[in-house]
């Protein structure tokens, strides 16, 4: 069963590193910056050596010698990985990386190893059109005798449509034009902004457009893209063979349902459409499959191929596609003489002059005694086995038993030892630099616990000073309420005496209010007396004068009565004059007025 591993758990997983790496070897400072910064695991065949000439020509990135170094695809758990990174030890300071297409199909569990060994590396991923895919990687497999055209031996015509297809249903061929499978293990395990998604089609198209969005995507100098140093033009063309119809039927049925659940996805999760291209393969998955300019016009021939594509199944586990990357099994050629294959999960090693031949050529028995006479060696892993190589050389070439054949395995021994001793000086230096770091640590954490100390001691003096301050606080709280209490006496106290101090102060004011209203009927009685003295006063003086004015011998009574009137109009208009003001709220002027006119009107000298 596949591992379970999200992105947070690769995240984290540094500290457990050297736990699950350690097949890996221990890695010193200065090799870890030999780690890649990008890998190309786009399939074959889709510009992966297009990218690797023009990223190897960038004066910023740097990529090995060889192009396809296939560590993770089954070498990394037998090989050092100090061995692989040896590889980009001249690209320090540069963006490395490598392009290996077998990386498209790495089980889930591989790509785990990667993102924890490499948690920021940058994937470049590139598809084409399925159909044209597989045919030129068919055609690839046939120049390199590969796949099911080891050993074959006459031309590409003399290829058979029968072998194209056997060829196209290889599952090293046809899964590695499922892309939809590629991506989804891929990003079950990187985020998808480390993830750079490109077409071969536009590759085709406008080449430097699509260089300039990866080295963008990079972080390294786009402009690159637009200088002489670029190539344009295709990268490992493969051998020229056109394609026939019944093949081409044949694969439009095997990708077209496949293809159309990529377009789905793509345009779901990246917004990204396919190029008008791929329309002959998706137009499967519609109903409308067509062939070039031939239609599947044989209901017939159309079933039979429908049959045979049911029989592949895309959905596959780790193991199988472990087991379909191990099927490489020519490890290393010519070493002193002796090719290494894997057989199982031993290396063996046979003599060169035997030709090449594959594991399962022969039983285990024919390879037991090869190994017999001298013609095969076996090991649990390739170091062994070189060592032994080395070592039978060496008793070929001397007699056994003789001085200098026993030196030189001295020497061969001595150079062991040498070179174990160079692992452990290593080892040794690394546990040094992390003994001093630890050292660092410890005397930091030290200075930290004593700063601590010193501000829990300081906090303390602190919490004394301001616990004495709330007593003292209370004590004064305390003081002071009581003191508020004896004012609150005090005031109550002094309000019954205001209040007492009032209801004498009203009484007063009564007696005051009554004396007062008592005074002014005294000033109103003596203001009438002193009225009525005046008015008697002017009747007397007018009386006197009178009395002395010429009295006319005619109509003595009416003259008379005229100047009485005129008299008593000259006292009612001084009254009116004297007396307008109200006294007590009351006018006095009519009373006065009545008395003079009544006086006017009386005789002469009534008084």
């Amino acid at each position: 069963m596949p591992i379970s591993l999200d992105k947070t758990t690769c995240d984290n997983s540094d500290q457990r590193l050297p736990e699950e790496l350690a097949f890996l070897g221990l890695l010193t400072p200065e090799q870890r910056l030999c780690l890649p910064d990008w890998m190309v695991i786009g399939p074959p065949k889709t510009g992966t050596g297009w990218i690797y000439a023009n990223l190897g020509a960038h004066p910023q990135a740097f990529v090995p010698p060889i192009k396809e170094l296939k560590y993770f695809s089954n070498r990394f758990e037998v090989e050092d990985l100090r061995c692989y990174l040896s590889h980009f030890r001249r690209g320090v300071g540069k963006a490395k990386g490598e392009a290996s297409p077998s990386y498209s199909i790495l089980p889930r569990r591989t790509i785990q190893v990667i993102r924890r060994l490499m948690p920021n590396l940058k994937l470049i991923f590139l598809m084409r059109d399925p159909i044209d895919r597989a045919w030129s990687h068919a055609r690839h497999n046939f120049r390199q005798r590969e796949a099911d055209f080891k050993g074959w031996q006459g031309a590409i015509d003399d290829v058979t449509e029968d072998r194209w297809i056997e060829s196209l249903n290889h599952d090293w061929n046809r899964l590695s034009g499922d892309y939809l499978g590629q991506l989804q293990r891929w990003l079950s395990v990187f985020p998808r902004e480390q993830v750079y998604l490109g077409f071969f089609e536009d590759l085709a198209r406008s080449p430097r457009e699509l260089l300039r969005g990866l080295l963008q995507f990079l972080g390294i100098d786009p402009e690159f893209a637009i200088s002489d140093a670029v190539t344009v033009e295709r990268v490992n063309a493969g051998v020229p063979k056109d394609l026939s119809a019944r093949v081409e039927r044949h694969l439009v049925e095997m990708y077209g349902e496949r293809t159309a659940e990529l377009a789905a996805f793509l345009g779901r999760e990246f917004n990204l459409t396919p190029p008008p291209e791929w329309e002959r393969t998706l137009a499967t998955a519609a109903g409308s499959a067509q062939s070039g300019s031939a239609v599947l016009s044989a209901p017939a021939e159309t079933e039979g191929i429908r049959q045979v594509a049911e029989l592949f199944d895309w959905q596959v586990d780790d193991d199988t596609l472990a087991a379909l990357l191990a099927r490489d099994d020519l490890f290393e050629m010519d070493f002193l003489g002796f090719n290494i294959v894997r057989r199982g999960e031993k290396f063996l090693a046979y003599r060169m002059s035997l030709g090449e031949l594959k594991p399962d050529q022969f039983a285990w028995e024919w390879w037991t005694e090869q190994a017999r006479v001298g013609n095969c060696l076996v090991a649990e892993n390739p170091y062994d086995l070189k060592s032994m190589i080395v070592r039978h050389c060496l008793s070929e070439a001397e007699p056994p038993g003789s001085e200098f054949a026993r030196l030189r395995q001295v020497e061969l021994r001595l150079e062991q030892l040498s070179f174990q001793q160079d692992g452990m000086h290593s080892v040794l230096g690394d546990a040094l630099k992390r003994l001093e770091n630890l050292e660092r640590r410890q005397m930091q954490t030290d200075e930290q616990c004593e700063e601590l100390r010193r501000s829990r001691d300081h906090v303390l003096d602190d919490v004394l000073a301001l616990s004495q301050a709330l007593q003292q606080g209370h004590s004064q709280l305390v003081d002071q309420c009581r003191s508020l209490q004896h004012g609150q006496g005090q005031l109550v106290e002094r309000e019954e005496s205001l209040r007492s101090g009032h209801g004498q102060l009203n009484r007063e004011l009564k007696n005051a209010y009554s004396r007062l209203q008592t005074a002014q009927v005294d000033l109103l009685e003596i203001k009438r007396r002193i009225d009525t003295w005046e008015r008697s006063t002017w009747f007397r003086v007018l009386e006197w004068i009178s009395d002395r004015l010429p009295k006319p011998r005619s109509n003595t009574t009416a003259a008379e009565r005229a100047r009485r009137q005129a008299v008593g109009s000259i006292l009612v208009r001084q009254e009116t004059a004297a007396e307008s003001e109200d006294v007590g709220g009351k006018p006095m002027l009519p009373r006065v007025a009545c008395s003079a006119i009544s006086h006017a009107d009386c005789p002469s000298g009534s008084g």
